[in-house]
């Protein structure tokens, strides 16, 4: 797997050569992280990437669409793209050229990707999709669920954990088969992001932050400092957590589980996507085109001159 995933980057650079490239980027609005590559996908289907933690970025060969790319996942050569309308789009030659891999799925609109062992999960507003063969077929897996907007999923050791918009929280301990709702205690039941940190589990509600340290069985609020509003998304780096909240401060930061946050500096608006790549953190703006980055655990926030470049083949 090693070797394999190390041809794969190969592949983005060798045989090409870069030119300047001065399109607009569309708004960032997913990212992720496999080692020091960072990826995000814009709003308008563009997806770019970072070897250097984040210093530059470099847009793949081709987009997938033209419409927003609301989650990505790295599978060792692959690249799934989930959108808001087109569904999932792959890439198996380091985003050279995509192929849309939506048989199965009966709603196009893809909250976010999951991957568990071999298999990929998709949380869309129709549901919970699995594949188990790279994308080719999926297969509804919703038995327990009240709520078939599914905005986050998350993995726990081998436990499946998904946020709804309005259902709460379900956790499934047999792949998917069966989904139990865990709300215990939970602050609010529409859910927008959740993150893992040690042995707890955050999940960003529209009503603030809750807590569960005992793998989903109970929750508890945890907002000193923080207002009660929609968290749009989180992420943790070190023994911090980050969240971004929309309308009122934009940014928090907890280092002692969320006891207390404290409001972070320098970001203007909200940001709808956070992440972390062990050494900085990555924000996308709601309503523009700007990317910040944190290098101090996502208490002070700058906005990146955005360097890219665009791979075009000889």
């Amino acid at each position: 797997m090693k070797n394999n995933f190390i041809f794969f980057v190969l592949v983005l650079f060798l045989n090409t050569n870069l030119y300047s490239q001065s399109k607009s980027t569309g708004s960032f609005r997913s990212f992720t992280t496999v080692g020091s590559l960072i990826y995000s996908g814009t709003s308008t289907g563009k997806i770019y990437y970072s070897v250097n933690n984040g210093v530059n970025w470099t847009q793949l060969n081709s987009s997938p669409t033209n419409s927003t790319i609301s989650a990505l996942l790295i599978s060792e050569t692959n690249i799934f793209a989930g959108t808001q309308g087109q569904g999932i789009f792959l890439s198996s030659d380091g985003g050279n050229s995509w192929s849309t891999i939506n048989t199965g799925l009966n709603n196009m609109e893809i909250n976010t990707l999951m991957q568990k062992g071999t298999s990929i999960f998709a949380g869309t507003n129709g549901g919970i999709f699995k594949s188990v063969n790279n994308g080719a077929t999926w297969s509804g897996i919703n038995t327990g669920i009240t709520n078939f907007s599914v905005r986050a999923i998350v993995l726990k050791g081998t436990r499946i954990i998904a946020g709804t918009n309005g259902g709460g929280i379900f956790i499934s301990d047999d792949d998917g088969l069966n989904l139990i709702e865990k709300n215990t205690g939970l602050i609010d039941k529409t859910i927008s992001s959740i993150v893992i940190n040690g042995d707890n589990i955050f999940a960003g509600t529209y009503s603030g932050v809750s807590i569960s340290t005992n793998n989903t069985d109970t929750w508890s609020d945890v907002h000193n400092g923080l207002p009660p509003i929609n968290v749009i998304a989180m992420t943790s780096i070190g023994s911090n957590i980050v969240a971004s909240t929309f309308g009122i401060g934009y940014i928090y930061v907890t280092n002692n589980n969320g006891a207390n946050w404290v409001n972070a500096d320098g970001i203007p608006g909200s940001v709808i996507a956070l992440a972390s790549n062990g050494i900085n953190l990555f924000a996308g703006m709601y309503s523009n085109e700007n990317m910040y980055f944190s290098s101090d655990y996502g208490y002070n926030w700058n906005n990146i001159n955005f360097n890219y470049t665009k791979i075009e083949e000889i």
